[in-house]
C-alpha cells in the first residue's frame, strides 16, 4: 500500500530510465495494454524525459511506481473532434502504474495531479486516447468525468478520445 497523500508528480530523471523502462515493459499481457516490445521503447522515454515530459510517482523509497507522458502528435492534434474553444490541448499518454501499486487509485491521481500542471501550464484541457478494450482505464477516465469527444483506428487499435477542461 501507497501513502496517496504523500504523492507528488515530479519529472523522471534520465537516471530513473532503465527502472521505467521495466515498469512498461511488466505492462505488456496486462488487461486491456495493446504495447507491445516496440511501443513505448527506450528512444521515446528518452525523448520524453529530455524535453521533461515524462512524470511520475515514487514511493517512500524514490523509486517511481507510475508514470504519464505528454505527447505530442500533430496527426492526433488534427483530429477534428477536439474541442477548439479549449485549445491549446495538452495530450497524456503512456500512463503506467507498477503492478504492485494497481487497484489503489493512482492511475485518477496521476491523471488529476498532470490535469493540475496542465492548467498552470496554460492549457484548456487535457486529451487521450484510449483502447477501447482497456476497460479498467475506459472506467476510470469515464469516473473522471472525461468526455468522450471521438473515436479513431490508429495503429490497428480502436481507441476512444477523451478531452476534459482543465
Amino acid at each position: 500500500m501507497i501513502n496517496r497523500e504523500r504523492l507528488k508528480l515530479s519529472v523522471i530523471d534520465m537516471s530513473e530510465l532503465d527502472y521505467v523502462m521495466t515498469l512498461y515493459r511488466d505492462a505488456l499481457g496486462q488487461a486491456g495494454c495493446v504495447w507491445d516490445e516496440n511501443y513505448p521503447n527506450r528512444d521515446i522515454l528518452e525523448n520524453d524525459i529530455l524535453k521533461e515530459r515524462l512524470y511520475g510517482f515514487r514511493d517512500d523509497d524514490g523509486r517511481v511506481v507510475a508514470a504519464i507522458a505528454q505527447d505530442i502528435d500533430d496527426e492526433i492534434a488534427a483530429f477534428p473532434f477536439w474541442t477548439r474553444e479549449l485549445a491549446p490541448g495538452l495530450e497524456l499518454a503512456r500512463l503506467v502504474i507498477a503492478s504492485e501499486y494497481q487497484n489503489q487509485g493512482l492511475a485518477r491521481q496521476l491523471i488529476i495531479c498532470y490535469m493540475d500542471i496542465a492548467r498552470k501550464k496554460g492549457y484548456g484541457n487535457v486529451r487521450f486516447m484510449v483502447a477501447a478494450r482497456n476497460f479498467r482505464a475506459v472506467h476510470s477516465y469515464n469516473a473522471l468525468g472525461f468526455n468522450i469527444v471521438g473515436e479513431a483506428d490508429w495503429h490497428e487499435e480502436h481507441y476512444i478520445c477523451y478531452e476534459k477542461a482543465v
